[in-house]
């Protein structure tokens, strides 16, 4: 898991453009962040939560009466989880006017900021309010992670960073602290400490969990689920730690 910082709770998001897409048919390995501690351990599932990719998945989820999509917790995240992806993902193309190159290195106004924009487009019960603030702080942390590797190797700056901030985050990925860390993220990835092969793509496997449920018409059995995401079509394992896990 990408390393999420203690955080103060924050209040209320908006949606934008979906990320690239992997094949979903192709193995995809989940690599933790270049600024990420080091001694942070890593989960074996994908944490990684998929952009809505249709006006119709969107309208698939359920909503309430304003529009908003109903989200709920699921073990460590939420459901579905495209949408509220999506809505952090907003959220912080939205209001990103310092170099803010961590969770805990964004003021806490600008955090609040962010929860109130998530609140604008999805919704939940009342009694899950605690649940959903805390997992959208550990989201939001590693969305941010996600968001700023890809630019850091893209090397190019987004029409939502200004010129200011661009150039901070640059000062901060060409400092020696950060090179120290990344370079012993690495090293724990080369060495089989970091990451998991999964064959979903950027699909969250909580949301493969619900698209079989339908299908089957029956709650999923979990080892259904592990299956389906650690073997390829041709029956073989995506690697010998998935077959070792099972």
């Amino acid at each position: 898991m990408e390393e999420v910082e203690e955080e103060e709770d924050p209040k209320t998001p908006h949606m934008e453009e979906s990320e690239e897409n992997e094949d979903p048919k192709t193995p995809h390995m989940d690599e933790s962040e270049e600024n990420e501690d080091p001694k942070t351990s890593h989960m074996e599932e994908s944490e990684e939560d998929e952009d809505p990719k249709t006006l119709q998945e969107i309208e698939s989820c359920e909503q309430n009466a304003d529009g908003k999509v109903l989200i709920r917790p699921c073990g460590s995240g939420w459901a579905p989880s495209s949408v509220p992806a999506a809505a952090i993902k907003h959220a912080i193309q939205s209001h990103f006017q310092g170099p803010f190159y961590r969770w805990s290195a964004t003021p806490e106004d600008v955090r609040e900021y962010w929860w109130k924009l998530f609140g604008d487009k999805v919704t939940w019960d009342p009694r899950d309010h605690g649940l959903i603030r805390k997992t959208f702080q550990t989201r939001g942390a590693k969305r941010l992670s996600d968001m700023l590797s890809k630019l850091r190797t893209k090397g190019t700056r987004p029409h939502w960073i200004c010129e200011e901030a661009w150039k901070g985050l640059i000062d901060h990925w060409e400092g020696e602290a950060f090179k120290k860390i990344s370079t012993q993220n690495k090293t724990n990835r080369a060495s089989g400490k970091g990451g998991a092969v999964h064959t979903t793509g950027r699909k969250a496997h909580v949301d493969v969990a619900l698209s079989m449920a339908r299908e089957l018409g029956r709650p999923l059995d979990p080892d259904e689920l592990f299956l389906a995401t650690h073997k390829k079509k041709s029956g073989t394992w995506v690697d010998n730690r998935s077959q070792t896990t099972y």
